[in-house]
């Protein structure tokens, strides 16, 4: 392997779960190191150091514990607040901002 199809980013996924986990949001974290491993997986496959077999099973692993198998929404809804609030605390706002931003859509 040379370098990968993604010059070895899925190690960034991995550095930023374990940051996020620090800040105590561990179901977001999970969800970067299963994507880490997802993109290592597809990363491998790319670059000729696996198989295609090898990366859908990765893909249809990753299915079926983030989105119960359906590719239109993730299954736990709790991802989609702690992303918002992630999103939220990096633009350094408070939650009652987040929360009338919300209530003017």
């Amino acid at each position: 392997m040379s370098g990968g199809h993604f010059d070895y980013a899925d190690s960034r996924l991995y550095e930023w779960s374990e940051k996020v986990r620090w800040d105590g949001n561990p179901l977001f974290a999970e969800l970067l190191h299963d994507l880490g491993d997802l993109m290592h997986e597809y990363d491998w496959w790319k670059s000729g150091d696996t198989g295609r077999e090898d990366w859908l099973k990765a893909w249809e692993a990753w299915q079926k514990k983030w989105m119960n198998g359906n590719l239109s929404e993730l299954a736990v809804d709790s991802i989609k607040d702690s992303v918002r609030q992630m999103i939220w605390e990096s633009l350094g706002k408070p939650a009652d901002e987040e929360t009338n931003a919300l209530r003017k859509k």
